[in-house]
């Protein structure tokens, strides 16, 4: 298909479509800082066949059959994303789908990682409160047997009976062996989970801003490119359910 023809459907038959001639002067410069001056990406040549798509429709809405559509604030939206694209050298845009695709599977990996460890320093931490609960008033527990008024001794000593037992059934269903370990080695597992749960995060909170980055990129690239994503994807849902 032509790029008249595609962006006649894109805009509609009726519409007026006049495609500039595209002559880039300068080639993409790395160095440059496109961000400050986005516009700059639109007449720069790229070897990336989506950039020059997203010129090509970019140059065409601002023909002036479209200049009463589009606003100085969206042109630089669509600039940044051409720059984008640009600086990650995705050159289709199933490429950037692809890894957008894959970055959310990363996010997805990583967030379970976090939380698989946020879950074993939560009872790491709970093991240490009732090891110190259980050593700490194993002493009451004991002299029980050997006191001759048992009901005082256990009017006397309620908090302390009450917490050994809660901590002993806690004890005994993760260590059903009755094999403890010591409050020193849990201390240090405590600081290893905690140093393990803070470089997680950071991987996943690094995963979770490229995945949004890419999402924002996508729509824009749809929304240049005149791509109606909502059939597509009642299409990919279509195809999952057979």
């Amino acid at each position: 298909m032509q790029m008249k023809e595609y962006l006649s459907n894109i805009y509609g038959s009726r519409a007026v479509v006049e495609i500039p001639d595209i002559q880039p002067t300068k080639d993409y410069n790395p160095n440059y800082d496109y961000h400050a001056d986005p516009i700059a990406i639109i007449y720069i040549r790229s070897n990336l066949r989506l950039v020059t798509d997203l010129q090509t429709c970019v140059k065409a809405q601002q023909s002036q059959a479209y200049a009463h559509k589009v606003k100085l604030s969206n042109l630089k939206q669509m600039a940044e994303t051409i720059v984008y694209v640009q600086e990650h050298g995705y050159d289709t845009r199933e490429h950037l789908q692809d890894q957008y695709q894959k970055i959310s599977s990363k996010v997805q990996s990583a967030k379970s990682a976090f939380n698989a460890v946020s879950a074993e320093l939560k009872v790491t931490n709970m093991t240490i409160k009732h090891l110190g609960s259980y050593y700490s008033n194993r002493r009451v527990y004991a002299q029980l047997g050997k006191v001759f008024n048992k009901k005082k001794y256990r009017q006397e000593h309620a908090q302390e009976l009450a917490a050994y037992k809660d901590s002993s059934e806690w004890l005994k269903a993760h260590f059903p062996d009755e094999t403890l370990p010591t409050i020193k080695d849990m201390q240090a597992k405590k600081e290893s989970l905690k140093n393990r749960k803070k470089t997680l995060q950071s991987n996943y909170e690094y995963y979770r801003d490229y995945e949004k980055d890419l999402r924002i990129v996508t729509t824009n690239v749809d929304e240049i490119l005149g791509v109606d994503t909502s059939r597509q994807n009642s299409k990919q849902h279509e195809e999952e359910l057979s």
